[in-house]
């Protein structure tokens, strides 16, 4: 990109220091879900309990676990920026759900390489609760939920890796979808079928067309799956890839479509990526974890910023990338070399969600 001389380096610093912070919340987040039970309780034993009201052990949980992760001078003001991010769930929320009831009445089961059964939350143990939140200077944090006793869902697992789950999370980042759904919806993706089950329950949805490509998934839902659902009448299943399939339904058809191909925003990026270039199923498209997705793709973004501008860094040096992390800098470079930028403020819309999304589409 062209800078004017007008920005001032320190701004892109401060941002790239501000990005920095929320790489080192997920990774201490990271670290937080991955103690053993053993770890946590030995944190939890200092925290002060006695006529703690069980809502107030957000704090606690706060400083125990985050104090323990993020120290340092320079890491206070991104230790501050946490609170509160970590907060009680109850767990009735997950048991009232009409998709969790209905699972209830099913046992373990395999077939196959996948495994159906219910697996446990315990006291106390992190988890990711929703989307991330992200302030106007993109600063970024990602909720955290925990219960205060033994809480179980429902889970398929592929070999030993969950491969679709309805949890708290699954949950809170389908809920606007679902609440504006009606017509005929486009799904990409059957996973447990949480979002066909939900969105199959309203009357104003008359069908659910869904796109999965894996045989086997597809064999399992309706075998032990579909049955349960009330108005399954709504359901069509079509075997195939969803990229194909959005390449040649560009007639906008569908009254609204939600995405869900990938497991997290890493893997995420390329999918959602191929899908806005494809977009025109529907002229209202959802897409899972969309605000993570953008949160990931504008952190190289930031990045690119800082290399160029402060360590002026040019074409010679995104020739040769030797990692996906480099050839992603190297991509946004020659897609953005000839914007200019005349001020902090076009900074700071270039890192919009709708101009990454933009970017996106433009960049091969």
């Amino acid at each position: 990109m062209k800078y004017s001389p007008s920005i001032n380096p320190l701004f892109l610093t401060t941002m790239l220091e501000a990005m920095e912070s929320g790489m080192g919340r997920d990774e201490a987040a990271n670290d937080l879900m991955s103690y053993s039970s053993k770890e946590r309780k030995e944190i939890l034993a200092e925290i002060p309990t006695v006529n703690t009201p069980e809502e107030k052990m957000s704090t606690f949980l706060n400083l125990a676990f985050f104090g323990k992760q993020i120290l340092g001078e320079e890491e206070q003001k991104s230790k501050d920026s946490l609170f509160p991010s970590i907060s009680l769930y109850k767990g009735e929320e997950l048991k009232k759900n009409p998709y969790y009831i209905a699972l209830s009445s099913l046992g373990k089961f395999q077939d196959g390489d996948l495994t159906f059964e219910f697996q446990h939350y315990e006291p106390f143990a992190p988890f990711v609760l929703d989307e991330k939140r992200v302030d106007d200077l993109y600063n970024e944090v990602t909720p955290l939920g925990y219960v205060s006793s033994k809480l179980e869902y429902p889970a398929i697992r592929k070999g030993k890796t969950n491969w679709m789950e309805v949890i708290p999370h699954e949950i809170n980042t389908m809920r606007d979808f679902i609440a504006q759904a009606q017509g005929n919806i486009l799904l990409y993706g059957l996973g447990l079928g949480y979002v066909a089950y939900m969105c199959s329950l309203k009357k104003e949805v008359t069908s659910i067309t869904i796109v999965e490509d894996d045989k086997k998934v597809i064999e399992v839902f309706k075998a032990h799956f579909l049955p349960l659902f009330r108005f399954g009448s709504k359901i069509k299943i079509v075997q195939g890839d969803a990229i194909a399939y959005a390449s040649s339904h560009r007639n906008g058809s569908y009254d609204s479509l939600f995405a869900d191909l990938w497991h997290n925003a890493d893997d995420g990026l390329e999918l959602y990526q191929k899908l806005l270039k494809e977009e025109g199923a529907s002229s209202h498209s959802f897409y899972w974890i969309e605000k993570a997705i953008l949160v990931y793709f504008r952190r190289f973004l930031i990045l690119l910023l800082e290399e160029e501008c402060v360590e002026k860094m040019d074409d010679s040096d995104y020739l040769n990338p030797e990692t996906e992390s480099d050839a992603l800098l190297a991509k946004l470079h020659f897609a953005l070399k000839e914007r200019e930028i005349h001020s902090e403020k076009e900074i700071l819309s270039l890192l919009s969600e709708a101009s990454l999304k933009k970017i996106l589409i433009q960049m091969k």
